[in-house]
């Protein structure tokens, strides 16, 4: 996979986890890639979204618009109040800090 994607991909499954949190108050204390779903659009376009031919998402997975799922919901944590990780600074500053982490994934 190329770079583009995996930091696309990164990037798209770190805002779900932060929204999860913001918004719901939910903290995936086992944040991992099985936890994580990218969902593939079932009908191609024949667009390329990036220049690796040899990446397997080049023709199928839009780095700007993934279509992310997450489950396995058994080892949370619960906050009942609101992180606010709206604010993309700080969002940035929690997503660099995680990404590190998460770059080995895939």
């Amino acid at each position: 996979m190329c770079g583009v994607h995996k930091e696309a991909i990164v990037d798209a499954a770190l805002n779900l986890h932060f929204d999860l949190l913001d918004h719901g108050g939910v903290f995936l204390k086992d944040l991992e890639p099985r936890n994580v779903l990218l969902r593939i659009p079932k009908v191609s376009t024949g667009h390329q979204y990036c220049t690796t031919p040899q990446c397997p998402l080049h023709l199928v997975a839009d780095c700007d618009n993934l279509d992310m799922i997450m489950i396995d919901f058994e080892n949370v944590r619960y906050f009942d109040f609101e992180f606010h990780l709206d604010d993309p600074k700080v969002r940035a500053k929690y997503r660099e800090g995680h990404k590190r982490d998460m770059v080995d994934w895939l």
